[in-house]
């Protein structure tokens, strides 16, 4: 069980059970390293799986995070159902979400892009298209037209 964080370091301490025996500041696991980088922090209160590394047990590595019944799999808004295999979700405290599926990407949350959007299809805020919303009270020459509607 993880006791103490230290993000900058990526490193966390945890009391191993059934000693209650604390580590000191042990490797946290990383979900991909080298060129591609996705760092998620582990949280107090995580539970962890530890590997000795060579057998050494003074000098243990967190290898994987675990679901129990603290911290239950999370539920997709999405779909209302645990992430499925061959699918994806980033799950955040506050409800922000992505969610990766065979039928989509869902997202809730503000997004920011730094870049340009191209997209092959359609765009539609609300329930106004991009491709076919129309404009009404054109006017000719310099004038403006009214606002887009469905």
């Amino acid at each position: 069980m993880v006791t103490s964080v230290d993000p900058a370091n990526h490193a966390i301490k945890a009391r191993i059970e059934p000693d209650g025996v604390e580590t000191g500041w042990i490797p946290d696991s990383a979900v991909a390293a080298g060129g591609l980088k996705i760092a998620c922090p582990s949280e107090v209160g995580t539970q962890v799986l530890l590997l000795a590394v060579e057998g050494d047990t003074e000098h243990p590595v967190v290898v994987g995070r675990l679901f129990d019944t603290v911290s239950a799999p999370p539920v997709s808004p999405a779909t209302s159902q645990p992430v499925q295999p061959g699918e994806v979700g980033v799950f955040l405290q506050g409800g922000v979400y992505l969610h990766l599926t065979p039928a989509g990407v869902f997202i809730a949350g503000d997004v920011r892009i730094a870049g340009t959007v191209t997209s092959t299809g359609d765009v539609v805020a609300g329930e106004i298209s991009l491709q076919l919303h129309v404009h009404g009270a054109v006017q000719a020459g310099q004038g403006r037209s009214g606002p887009p509607s469905f």
